[in-house]
Formats: C-alpha cells, sequence, structure tokens
C-alpha cells in the first residue's frame, strides 16, 4: 500500500492528518471500486476527495439492492459520514443553532398546549388520546417513591463544576453545587442520605446554572449536552433508575437493546414492522408536553430534580424544554413518553401491542402503525426523522443494526483519526460479519501497524489483538510473541497470543510521576475443578526489557494447577484467597472451563 512512519508509535496514539487522509481514501476507493451500482458515483466522489457530497451521499433502500454491493457502498460511506475529526462545517456553530432551534421548538409546543389547556379542548372527553396516555403512565410509574428509597450514584461524566476528573471521589470533595429547583428540597434529603458528605461541607451549597456543553457528532455537528449541578445528577439517576424498573414491569425494556435488533430483523423481512427515529428527542421535551403527560406528583418530583436554567458563554437562559441530554433521568423520561403513545396509536388501529418496543428515541410499531405515530408524535411536539426512519421496503434500522432482508449490514464507522487500535478493530469487524477485503489488501493494511502491534488472537476477548483462526492452522507450534510493552502471555489450545485492553488502575498511590499505564489481561483454558485462586502480595519489578521499561505489577492474577505459567513460578510469592468473588479485575468468561486474569502495568522509560 505505502509506509507509514510506525517509529515509536503506540496502540492508541492518533495517526497524523496526513497518513489519516491518504489511509482513508485507500480504504474507500478500495470498497468504492467494488460497489456495484454504486461504484461509478462512489469512486469519482473518494477521487475528487468530495468529502461533503460522500457524507451526504444516501442510498435508496426501497429498491432491491445487491447485498454485497451494499456492504461494501455503505462501508465506503462509513468512512467519512461519522468522522468527527474532518470538520467539514464550524461544528461549535452548528451546535448552537440546533439547541435554538430546539428551544424555538419547544417554546412553539408550550404556547400550543398551554392554548389547548385553556381552551377546555386537551381532555374533552374520557377517550382523548391524551387523557390516554395519561392513564397508561400513571398507572405504570405507579406510587412517587420517597427520595430516600432511591439508589443515588454520581455517574462517570463531568458537571457543571467538576470537569476534567470527574470520578465520585473528586466530586465529592468539590464544592456542593445544584439547581435552583433542586435548592428547595435539598436540606430535607442530603443531610440524611449523606450526613458525612453534608457535615464534610458544614453544610454550605452553592446555587448555579447547568453548563451547556457539547460533544462530536460527526463531520457537521455536534451532540448538545447540559452539565448538570454535582448534587442534582446522583438523584436524578436514581429517579431514572426506578422509572427503568417501572418500564420493564409494563413491557419497555430498557435493559437490553436486542429486543429492538431483533424486531427490526424481523421487519426486514416480512415489512410487517416499521423503525422509526425521533430527531432531536432529548432536547425537544417541551415542559408543559411533560406536565400534562405526567401524574401531578410524579411531575413535581421530576420538577424538584430538574435544572431548568443553562450557562452558555456568560448568558443564563431560562429552558422551554424540561430536561436535556446530561440529565440523568432524561433517557428514560423519553422512553416512557415514546411507549405510552405507540402503545395508544397501536391500541386504536387495533394492532398487536407486543411488537412494540422502545429504546431511547428508537420507535418499533407495527407498519399500520406508522402514519398516526407520525401524527401523534408531532402533536406532542416531536419531529420524525424521515432519513433514518424506515416504513416501507426490506431495510430497517434500530439500536445500531441495519438489516436489509435479514442479513445484518452494518459497517464499520470511522468516528475519528487512525489508531491502531482502530485498524484493528476494522479487521477483526470484517473478519466476523463481511469479509470485504481479500487476503492480499488485508495483508496491506496490516503492514501498516506499528512493530508489536499486530500481534493475534482468538476471537472472543474483544478488538485487542487482530483475531485469529486458530483451527485453520492446527499444526503451528506454540511461539511467544513479544512486544515494545512486554505485555504477559496467553494461551488457548495451546497456542500462544498477547491483547491489550483498557482496565482501570485500582490503586494509584504508588505510581511514580510519568508512568504510563498499559493493560493487559492473559488467558488459560483448564479444567475447572484443579484451579486455585491466587493473589501476587509483593510488589515485583522486572528489568523485563532494560533498554526500554521497568514495570511495577501490583494487581491481582488468577492463575491454575494444571497449567503453571514458567515466567511468572520464582518471580513472585503467592498466597492464597478463599474468595475474590468482589474483585473487579478477576474476569471469568462464558466457558465454564476458561479462566481470564487482567494485568495492569505501569511502565517508566529508564
Amino acid at each position: 500500500m505505502y509506509t507509514l512512519n510506525t517509529k515509536d508509535r503506540q496502540f492508541y496514539d492518533l495517526w497524523s492528518k496526513k497518513q489519516d487522509a491518504a489511509f482513508t481514501r485507500r480504504l474507500a476507493f478500495y470498497c468504492a471500486q467494488r460497489s456495484g451500482i454504486f461504484s461509478d458515483d462512489l469512486m469519482k466522489l473518494v477521487t475528487e476527495n468530495d468529502i461533503k457530497a460522500l457524507c451526504a451521499f444516501s442510498i435508496d433502500y426501497q429498491y432491491s439492492h445487491d447485498i454485497r454491493d451494499l456492504q461494501y457502498a455503505r462501508q465506503c460511506l462509513a468512512f467519512y459520514s461519522k468522522d468527527a475529526d474532518l470538520s467539514i462545517v464550524d461544528t461549535e456553530r452548528a451546535m448552537w443553532v440546533g439547541f435554538a432551534e430546539s428551544e424555538i421548538q419547544n417554546r412553539a409546543t408550550n404556547k400550543r398546549w398551554s392554548a389547548l389547556f385553556q381552551s377546555g379542548k386537551l381532555f374533552t372527553c374520557e377517550d382523548s388520546f391524551v387523557f390516554e396516555v395519561l392513564r397508561k403512565i400513571t398507572e405504570w410509574l405507579g406510587p412517587v417513591p420517597s427520595l430516600d428509597e432511591l439508589d443515588i450514584a454520581f455517574g462517570p461524566g463531568a458537571s457543571a463544576t467538576v470537569r476534567k476528573r470527574t470520578s465520585p471521589r473528586y466530586k465529592l470533595d468539590a464544592e456542593p453545587t445544584c439547581s435552583k429547583e433542586f435548592s428547595t428540597i435539598i436540606e430535607n434529603i442530603v443531610d440524611t442520605d449523606m450526613p458525612h458528605y453534608w457535615s464534610l461541607h458544614k453544610g454550605q451549597y452553592k446555587v448555579i446554572p447547568g453548563r451547556l456543553s457539547s460533544v462530536l457528532k460527526n463531520a457537521f455537528t455536534r451532540r448538545t449536552i447540559l452539565m448538570e449541578p454535582t448534587l442534582n445528577t446522583p438523584y436524578q439517576k436514581g429517579v431514572g433508575r426506578h422509572m427503568k424498573r417501572r418500564l420493564l414491569q409494563a413491557g419497555c425494556n430498557l435493559y437490553d437493546q436486542t429486543v429492538n435488533q431483533q424486531l427490526a430483523l424481523l421487519g426486514s423481512i416480512t415489512n410487517e414492522l416499521v423503525t422509526v427515529d425521533v430527531k432531536n428527542a432529548s432536547n425537544t421535551q417541551a415542559l408543559l408536553m411533560v406536565y400534562h403527560s405526567c401524574p401531578e406528583t410524579w411531575f413535581d418530583l421530576l420538577w424538584s430534580l430538574r435544572t431548568g436554567t443553562v450557562n452558555y458563554e456568560g448568558r443564563e437562559h431560562e429552558l422551554e424544554m424540561f430536561s436535556s441530554m446530561g440529565n440523568g433521568f432524561t433517557f428514560e423520561l423519553e422512553s416512557l413518553i415514546f411507549y405510552a403513545i405507540a402503545v395508544t396509536v397501536c391500541e386504536r388501529n387495533n394492532a398487536d401491542t407486543a411488537l412494540v418496543s422502545v429504546y431511547g428515541d428508537d420507535i418499533i410499531v407495527p407498519s399500520i402503525c406508522y402514519e398516526d405515530l407520525v401524527t401523534a408524535l408531532r402533536f406532542y411536539g416531536f419531529e420524525v426523522n424521515s432519513k433514518k426512519s424506515y416504513s416501507k421496503g426490506p431495510f430497517r434500522e434500530s439500536c445500531g443494526a441495519d438489516y436489509f432482508l435479514g442479513t445484518n449490514i452494518r459497517p464499520f464507522y470511522k468516528k475519528d483519526r487512525w489508531t491502531d487500535a482502530r485498524i484493528v478493530g476494522l479487521l477483526n469487524k470484517d473478519f466476523r460479519d463481511f469479509r470485504l477485503f481479500d487476503d492480499e489488501f488485508v495483508i496491506a493494511i496490516k503492514a501498516t501497524l506499528a512493530n508489536g502491534n499486530a500481534f493475534r488472537g482468538p476471537d472472543g476477548y474483544g478488538d485487542g489483538h487482530l483475531i485469529y483462526d486458530f483451527n485453520a492452522e492446527r499444526d503451528l507450534r506454540p511461539v511467544v510473541q513479544t512486544r515494545k510493552q512486554m505485555f504477559r502471555h496467553g494461551t488457548k489450545d495451546g497456542y500462544v497470543f498477547d491483547t491489550i485492553i483498557k482496565v482501570p488502575l485500582k490503586d494509584t498511590s504508588n505510581c511514580i510521576k510519568g508512568d504510563q499505564l498499559y493493560p493487559a489481561y492473559q488467558i488459560y483454558l483448564a479444567p475447572q475443578l484443579k484451579s486455585r485462586r491466587i493473589r501476587l502480595i509483593d510488589k515485583f519489578v522486572g528489568p523485563l526489557q532494560p533498554k526500554m521499561y521497568r514495570y511495577y505489577f501490583t494487581q491481582y492474577t488468577e492463575v491454575l494447577e494444571a497449567h503453571s505459567d514458567p515466567v511468572m513460578d520464582g518471580l513472585h510469592q503467592y498466597k492464597d484467597v478463599s474468595s475474590l468473588e468482589d474483585d473487579p479485575y478477576i474476569v471469568r468468561g462464558g466457558y465454564k472451563s476458561r479462566k481470564i486474569a487482567i494485568y495492569t502495568f505501569r511502565g517508566q522509560h529508564s
């Protein structure tokens, strides 16, 4: 293909923009050449490097296409369509414009619902659509829980005041902040739920607005996120968890996306189900729409936990939306409202409500309900995304699964600049799903990986290594592969392989400034009855590769009596441990006799 300067490039290091662009064009052109009826158009756009046109290129799924042509065409486009690193337009401005448009839409919805309520036309009779949706939501949610019953917890993301180090440790240490809505109840609950935290800060807190932020979504826009005050999020997440459990009892499973995926598969074959995507759903839950859709006690609870004011570039804005992305119960609330609307539409069309499934803004209903559902959603202030909703033809898309006549044609989406890790992910997905690349091209792609990053292993252990079909070459002898970071080795059926994954470091107290983290895992295969758990009790400092690194190893491990590790023997002292069930670094595989051990190395240049 061509030679890249791979010296000193690590597994997760970003490629240069020049290397990234050239490699992407080569991959895209390869797929465009083989995309059948799409090839002429796609090759022209790739050759001219017309990225805007490639991102805007659409495929009409109403027609009968060769599935292989579709797979190549979609993979060609997927190298560009969601690449946030392209920055074709001013994404920050596009984010603000999108946020402003959603607030204008919410204001119009609020005015319309207010006028309908004042005119008495909102609940005109018992068979009113709005009344039926409210009745269902009231029944499904049940009694409003008391705040001390909630399972409260900090989320992993940033808050309005804690932006970089976002673990609970730093959030608990930061100055307590809350929204003005939450301040009306804060003194009644925090002292009871978190007395040590409250006493630590001497009962002091600060009322602040939320902070409007964004993350890159694709080459054209950013996704709007409202960073909530620190104290709001734990209670929002507690309410969200409660709502999720109640929805599961009502038949809406927010714990499992595969329900939507399986129904999308069925719809692509039978054409009897439609997949509906709601445009900007999280940011278009208008305030009065939520008020008239939820029972009063529940609305009061949700209102007291929301953040109604947002700050952007020094200006404060009162929100017309009820909650946005960043709020701990937004996902569950939108799912609840969509599910109630969809079920009510199906009942009025005498359709099977068992075929209704909702996961966030992904909705699936019987085909005969599609037009009425679009009308109902429009009445509630939502807009159906026609580009991602499919009611006719052999294609359905929902929750990350794209089916054409029962075949999943979901491509590998390049969402940022290439790294060796992403190249490994691309090759692994192609190996598992499509086999679009021939052997010669696969070899050329592997040649772009830095030395030591093209290590191999069996499927089923993530994308930390290249998938290798061990069964195809049973005559190979085990060969210990070495890497620059000198990762431990694992075995499967007698074959040695290395791999790398990202895992959290349990204890950083002994870290030396400048240390680099190198997580890895190794796999053993042995009879379960002959296994025993052991734990390293001494720190091992070994010159595994003296010219480059030295390593510190303090984490738990697990080995098997039947298959001892000659590298480990003699280097460490072991101690039997009666129970390590709660140790997050012990991970077990799906097959009962497979054991997986997690290692975390801290390496430092010597």
